[in-house]
């Protein structure tokens, strides 16, 4: 998780204070243990190592240092008492704030994960009051920053030993182009009910003191309530991902902080068998569709108390995040996609832990920051055209060009500027998956009619002719012999006035066709496109054609995987068929295109019987369609994490 420098450098300090007797015993141990055994599994010596060493397992040698430093953090949180008991009237949570671009630490400081850099005093004390903090052992309080500077003000404060504030989400200026009001009502009651009464920031650690009347009775001994506040949670059928998160569950007992439950990631079904303080934060798995669930705590109780005997529960994590930001572009004449996504954003950065940097100009670049961004066409982006140009030809070339500068100054975008080129570009397209070996349809690109009537006698029909830059199935149109393609590529030529190339494949014969979106090569939405009949050109609603969401996601994950891999296009909404005939999605699909920013179609109610068009027609749709986007958005910053911690 950190280059091989400041790892050398924590190991020199830690052989340093070994040296001089100042290292604890438990850590010692740690060390010989990794240098006889060369790894170690479970660990159980301080405040809840165990747990936290179960998110690693594995651990590499040159890692045991970061988990010494995770748990000096967590044993520092806790060492002192909680002056406040847990379900006092203390600090409510509040509403999420919106609180302007907030100023992060150094960029050098962000190129490592926040675990490794905290340094919580061991006197610190978990509550709300100040005055009950110890007074500072120098100076360093009176350089605290002004109050304006809020985000400054409470790592300092954290640092000695006053709760800090939990990342806010972050503010939009005034000025930009803003969602519907409606919209936005929408957007905000998608964000969850809480399940927290208040959190507080200790040095890198988040804590989330639980609200156990939001806590739900489940079978046998388990219990479960959402947890919207904290998504970076274990993920079933995820491989290493099934121990993904770093969430931690404590008693709080007493006044003080007691000791931990576990132990963590334990399967629902021990939970609800055996229980006994083990639990598990966890969600569905990507590959589970769109109908994925925000995170959940399932825990059980310990001694299997009923859970009235509880006085209350606090869920410690390390966020262990890179530093995350937005890019919000200015220009554009249509206001459609950007602001809904930067929206969408602004309350998923919370959620991972994150409080974002929002820039609009390269020049604002903070290096080894990861930069979300969206964009779409339709004049959404903009430049100054030269005569002769086509707006639709040049498009994904400029915007990957623009995005491209703030890489340069050091950001690392996601997804990345590079693969916009491929943005309702199918002739773009046809040479990138020639390259990489993809399997489409016989796919020709004519520059003029002359070019497509000499090469009649090479076709094969029957075929599709596509617009290359166009998108929804606009323009497509079908030759079933030679008479029909003469009529249909001589007015293509005629309309476009020589401008653009014509795109013309092989037809697949086949009565479905599939658009699959995935990120970072995993897929988490699906549906069939459904022709009217076999003869149709294209299952697009305008042609008859009609949608399923009934879509076996994980059936396709390996293709989607290699798919990805082979074209180097991370994230997007892939369009494939299956020959019909075939053995369905258990063999190779032949790939039509993929678009690196596809939208999303929400699922229709599964009592629906009618066309889409339709169902956009419905009070229902709006609030689907942007939970969908949301969701997208949470996984998103996930694959981030997940790249980061890799």
């Amino acid at each position: 998780f950190g280059s091989a420098p400041p790892r050398a450098q924590r190991f020199a300090g830690l052989a340093s204070r070994l040296q001089e007797g100042r290292c604890m015993t438990w850590r010692r141990l740690v060390i010989l243990s990794a240098i006889c055994a060369g790894i170690f599994r479970y660990v159980q010596v301080g405040l809840g190592l165990d747990a936290l060493l179960d998110v690693f397992d594995p651990i590499p040698t040159n890692d045991l240092l970061l988990v010494a430093d995770i748990s000096d953090a967590v044993e520092n949180t806790f060492d002192a008492p909680y002056y406040e008991d847990v379900g006092s009237a203390g600090s409510e949570r509040p509403a999420p704030e919106q609180t302007g671009h907030e100023k992060a630490p150094d960029a050098a400081e962000n190129s490592q994960p926040q675990a490794e850099a905290s340094s919580q005093p061991e006197d610190a004390v978990v509550g709300d009051s100040a005055h009950d903090a110890p007074p500072p052992e120098d100076d360093a309080a009176h350089d605290a920053p002004p109050p304006e500077e809020d985000a400054g003000a409470s790592e300092s404060n954290a640092a000695h030993g006053v709760p800090g504030k939990c990342p806010r989400m972050a503010k939009e200026d005034p000025a930009w182009r803003q969602v519907r009001p409606d919209w936005m009502d929408m957007i905000n009651k998608n964000m969850g009910e809480t399940s927290i009464t208040r959190c507080e920031k200790r040095g890198e650690a988040l804590l989330f003191f639980l609200d156990l009347k939001a806590v739900k009775k489940l079978k046998g001994y388990a219990y479960e309530v959402g947890f919207p506040d904290y998504i970076v949670a274990d993920e079933s059928f995820g491989r290493w991902r099934e121990k993904r998160s770093t969430l931690q569950l404590f008693l709080a007992q007493g006044g003080r902080v007691g000791k931990p439950l576990g132990p963590p990631h334990t399967k629902h079904k021990s939970i609800s068998l055996e229980g006994n303080g083990a639990y598990c934060h966890w969600r569905l798995a990507l590959s589970d569709g769109a109908a994925i669930s925000k995170a959940k705590l399932r825990f059980s109780t310990p001694g299997n108390i009923p859970i009235e005997q509880l006085p209350g529960l606090i869920a410690v994590v390390f966020p262990m995040a890179p530093p995350m930001g937005w890019i919000e572009y200015l220009e554009g004449r249509k206001t459609k996609h950007q602001e809904v996504f930067r929206e969408l954003y602004f309350r998923t950065f919370p959620t991972v832990g994150v409080e974002p940097h929002v820039i609009t100009s390269p020049e604002e670049v903070r290096k080894g920051t990861t930069y979300f961004w969206r964009i779409g066409g339709d004049h959404e982006f903009e430049w100054d055209m030269q005569e002769g140009e086509v707006y639709e030809q040049q498009l994904p070339y400029k915007v990957a060009d623009y995005y491209s500068k703030f890489e340069e100054r050091g950001g690392v975008l996601f997804p990345p500027p590079a693969t916009y080129q491929y943005y309702q570009n199918k002739v773009a397209l046809a040479e990138l998956f020639k390259q990489a070996k993809v399997l489409t349809p016989t796919t020709w690109i004519f520059h003029n009619a002359n070019e497509a009537l000499a090469a009649v006698g090479e076709l094969k029909f029957p075929l599709i002719v596509k617009d290359p830059y166009g998108f929804s199935s606009k323009g497509i149109q079908q030759a079933m012999g030679p008479e029909d393609f003469e009529t249909i590529i001589r007015a293509f030529f005629d309309d476009t006035k020589g401008k653009v190339e014509a795109i013309v494949q092989q037809k697949v014969v086949a009565l479905k066709e599939a658009r699959v979106t995935y990120i970072d090569g995993r897929p988490f939405h699906g549906y069939w496109r459904i022709r009217k009949s076999l003869e149709s050109a294209s299952a697009a609603s305008s042609m008859g054609g009609y949608q399923s969401f009934d879509f076996p996601l994980r059936q396709v994950s390996e293709w989607v995987e290699k798919f990805a891999r082979d074209t180097g296009i991370p994230v997007g909404g892939v369009d494939w068929i299956w020959p019909e005939g075939s053995d369905g999605v258990t063999s190779e699909p032949y790939t039509l295109e993929v678009s690196p920013t596809s939208d999303l179609n929400p699922p229709t109610p599964p009592d629906w019987k009618r066309t889409y068009k339709e169902f956009k027609l419905t009070g229902g749709y709006r609030p689907a369609f942007l939970s969908v986007r949301r969701l997208w958005t949470d996984l998103m910053a996930l694959a981030v994490i997940d790249r980061y911690r890799r």
